[in-house]
């Protein structure tokens, strides 16, 4: 057997089972399996998070480097988000072909920086090596009083997303097909630019997080790798099964605008397509109105989408969509390397 035959999720089952006896958790500690792992500490807890982005497979060649740079700092920083943290330090690594231009590290670097400053959180420090290809990987420390693990869903929480979902796809789309940034504004307007940038220079939801963690959220995930793949490990960890209905989904209006020149389906495109980095949460119904008024007061929405079931309906697809009384067809529910 390959790792294309076992694919992500059964490479990550196999490493924890041969990492966990390597040696001893601390008390209290959040190992393998959420967005972060989480360690006690002096009456608050120490979230730590890694993410890598390889050219040609995470980002495309042609993508400026100010853009891989940024959005290697979010996408880390969304994890901790999805933990109701606050990120405190960031390290960066770097691996590159000897011919990269010096110009490029230094867009690059500009990137980080650009991040850094927007997020309010220092870089202090890194790695570089050579490499065929070029890899990026971030490093993350947070805080935070209580993390949100993806285990606490329980039967009858609402399912609920911030913002709106499938415009990071839409974007990606967009550059793969068309090389927008090297084509006159005109071609896709200023819906897709706003496309691009979901894409290229995702925003972490930190405040939100941070919100949601305050209130009464049960479990909490970032969408990064498509929203019905990323509840479905809620589902796992909680023992659940999710229904959404069709009608509540928060489709980027930027991409309901461009839908037909650029995806053929926008409704599939928000339940599948990942990199929006939104947070998806539940919480008891009771609960709802004031935690989206929190969420609010963050600068973005809190749309309620589903139900937490007491299982699901099928154990080989614990998230399933109805669409006018009827569930959803749908085949690949998000991305996974090695697939």
């Amino acid at each position: 057997m390959n790792l294309g035959e076992l694919g992500e999720f059964g490479a990550i089952a196999r490493t924890v089972a041969r990492l966990r006896t390597a040696a001893t958790v601390p008390a209290g500690a959040i190992g393998m399996g959420d967005d972060t792992a989480a360690i006690p500490a002096d009456g608050r807890t120490l979230l730590f998070t890694i993410d890598t982005m390889v050219e040609g497979i995470d980002f495309l060649a042609d993508v400026p480097a100010e853009c891989a740079g940024f959005k290697i700092v979010a996408v880390s920083l969304s994890d901790i988000a999805a933990m109701g943290g606050t990120p405190t330090a960031v390290v960066v690594s770097v691996a590159c072909p000897r011919t990269t231009d010096v110009e490029w590290l230094d867009a690059l670097n500009d990137g980080v920086a650009e991040a850094s400053r927007c997020f309010d959180v220092p870089v202090l420090g890194g790695d570089m090596s050579v490499s065929p290809t070029i890899v990026l990987s971030t490093a993350v420390l947070g805080e935070c009083d209580t993390p949100v693990l993806r285990s606490g869903a329980r039967p009858g929480n609402l399912v609920c997303v911030t913002g709106s979902l499938g415009g990071a796809t839409a974007g990606l789309r967009i550059l793969g097909i068309e090389r927008v940034l090297k084509k006159p504004e005109g071609d896709y307007g200023h819906a897709g630019l706003r496309l691009l940038d979901r894409h290229l220079k995702p925003e972490p939801r930190l405040a939100a997080g941070r919100a949601l963690a305050a209130g009464e959220v049960t479990a909490m995930i970032d969408t990064s790798d498509g929203l019905m793949g990323d509840l479905g490990h809620i589902c796992e960890r909680s023992g659940v099964g999710i229904t959404l209905d069709a009608e509540l989904i928060p489709v980027d209006p930027d991409l309901a605008e461009l839908a037909g020149r650029i995806v053929p389906d926008p409704l599939v495109t928000a339940l599948t397509g990942g990199e929006d980095f939104e947070l998806a949460v539940t919480l008891p119904s009771n609960a709802f109105e004031e935690t989206a008024v929190a969420v609010e007061e963050t600068g973005t929405t809190l749309t309620r989408i589903g139900v937490v079931e007491a299982e699901p309906a099928d154990k080989a697809a614990p998230v399933r969509v109805i669409k006018d009384g009827l569930p959803m067809m749908i085949g690949k529910t998000g991305w996974a390397h090695f697939e």
